[in-house]
């Protein structure tokens, strides 16, 4: 998955509280009030299909893949645009990590700007979680307690696995508490299409409900050994009630 803060969308609620996935998703277009949610699916290739290999954890988190890596891709019928992400080690804790989301930046030394990190643990289990999500210039950090696990240390093919956490999320500046909710993550295999040179498809779901708002996001990915996610493609959905008030489709790809 990629991450998003959840902070962007508070306006789109009328209060002063962000209710923005914490996953991936950039700069969705809002629907129009009134129109009908879009069905969630597969993409085509996925749906009725299983994958052959149980998915080891560290086959898709894991500090020892690559630690930088830069994709390419976006909204349909937008400029591509690019997205760098560099994996860090957290001192304070064996067995966790940053995984730290650039934008470009003219303006920027290096030509990148911090958006995002993301603070992912190993469990005792070997289970992959996420603690929490920091968002920059949204100014506000979203915390998952217990960590919100990802996924098993080995997620098998007729397997699926789901996961729940409570949410709360804080101004970084000054600590105060802007929302609270629940989180329920899911995942479960797929047969990777046949000329993506994949050895596994991930199929993952994330559903929060906070004070205003209902966030669903799913992601398929396409995972292949010793690289992690080279292609990822997002469908997320922020609704309020019946009415839909965002909506959003991406696909990313590795850059060689």
């Amino acid at each position: 998955m990629r991450f998003e803060s959840l902070g962007r969308l508070l306006p789109l609620c009328g209060k002063s509280h962000p209710i923005r996935l914490c996953f991936l998703v950039i700069a969705a277009a809002a629907t129009p009030p009134g129109c009908s949610p879009r069905s969630f699916q597969a993409p085509e290739k996925l749906k009725g299909s299983t994958a052959t290999l149980p998915l080891p954890a560290g086959a898709v988190y894991d500090p020892a893949l690559p630690a930088e890596r830069l994709f390419e891709g976006g909204q349909a019928g937008r400029p591509a645009t690019q997205e760098r992400r560099r994996t860090v080690a957290d001192p304070q804790r064996s067995g966790a990590w940053r995984i730290e989301i650039d934008r470009p930046d003219p303006q920027s030394p290096d030509g990148w700007r911090l958006s995002r990190s993301v603070q992912i643990a190993r469990m005792d289990t070997g289970a992959i979680a996420m603690v929490g999500v920091d968002d920059i210039p949204e100014n506000s950090t979203t915390t998952f307690s217990p960590p919100l696990l990802l996924l098993p240390p080995t997620l098998a093919d007729d397997q699926q696995f789901t996961s729940t956490s409570k949410v709360e999320i804080r101004r970084i500046s000054t600590g105060k508490v802007i929302d609270r909710g629940e989180a329920v993550s899911g995942a479960s295999l797929r047969m990777p299409p046949d000329d993506s040179g994949a050895t596994w498809t991930l199929w993952t779901t994330l559903d929060m409900k906070l004070s205003a708002a209902r966030v669903e996001q799913r992601t398929a990915q396409n995972i292949i050994p010793g690289r992690g996610m080279v292609w990822e493609r997002e469908s997320l959905r922020v609704r309020i009630g019946p009415i839909t008030i965002r909506s959003s489709d991406e696909v990313w790809t590795i850059v060689p």
